[in-house]
């Protein structure tokens, strides 16, 4: 009876608007994987992590994949039973062409030229995984949330620019909304429209609540309130602020969305 194997196999790729240190720390958090391989795996050399012929168990690598930021790829073969005159059996892997829709770039583990090496566990010969329906990369309750707006932070220099700095009472109540909506806590935005005084420590208080936002999700601080300081330099200072604090919250915002839409 012929039988599938699926090989997964890590080019140590992170996702788009990932980081590459951070999507790491969740990898060794979530795979069985000492953290001296780490920096191996993420070399770029591709590395042949599991053999696995359970669907159900590919499909848990590839969600476990995904919600930590990196790409991970799949050769999907068949493996053919003869039988012969003697009834011995042999067994003959043929490449299946139809892979994953994702992975036109997928490599043949067998296939000396791609140097392939398979990395193993001291204890259970291969890299394995935890349970994913136990052991989440995020709060369950994240289900319930609704990740802040993605924005191009050149579109918000053009919009401040082009309102002469009247944009800045949009754009800070909708960060300080989204914040305070997935955090739970901070300013309430309607406040800094009703005391708009408050707009004064606004450039020290959002970078902090991101850097929190960041710590409070088991990772590094990006940015802090010492950020808000960038806003002192002249010409130049509040568009390196504007920089530092929308790419990060777009990363922290495409990293949630792709987590709860899966």
């Amino acid at each position: 009876m012929d039988k599938t194997i699926y090989y997964i196999i890590f080019k140590g790729e992170v996702a788009r608007a990932h980081n590459q240190e951070d999507v790491k720390k969740r990898f060794v958090s979530i795979f069985h994987v000492k953290e001296e391989k780490i920096n191996y795996l993420f070399s770029g050399k591709p590395a042949l992590l599991k053999k696995i012929e359970d669907i159900d168990s590919v499909k848990k690598y590839k969600t476990a994949f995904e919600r930590i930021g990196a790409i991970c790829y799949l050769q999907k073969k068949i493996v053919e039973n003869i039988e012969t005159e003697d009834d011995d059996e042999y067994e003959i892997e043929s490449e299946n062409d139809e892979n994953d829709e994702n992975d036109e770039n997928d490599i043949n583990p067998n296939t000396e030229s791609n140097t392939v090496i398979e990395i193993e566990d001291d204890e259970n010969n291969e890299i394995g995984i935890e349970d994913v329906d136990k052991k989440e990369d995020i709060d369950e309750d994240e289900t319930n949330k609704i990740a802040g707006k993605i924005r191009s932070p050149g579109l918000v220099l053009i919009f401040f620019t082009a309102t002469v700095g009247l944009y800045s009472l949009i754009y800070h109540f909708f960060l300080l909304k989204e914040l305070k909506d997935w955090r739970g806590k901070g300013l309430n935005p309607y406040i800094y429209l009703i005391i708009p005084i408050s707009i004064v420590i606004l450039p020290w208080l959002i970078p902090f609540y991101i850097g929190k936002m960041y710590e409070e999700d088991g990772q590094d601080k990006p940015v802090s309130g010492i950020t808000g300081f960038w806003i002192m330099v002249p010409l130049i200072g509040f568009f390196i602020w504007i920089l530092k604090i929308q790419n990060k919250l777009n990363n922290f915002w495409s990293y949630k969305t792709s987590v709860i839409n899966h």
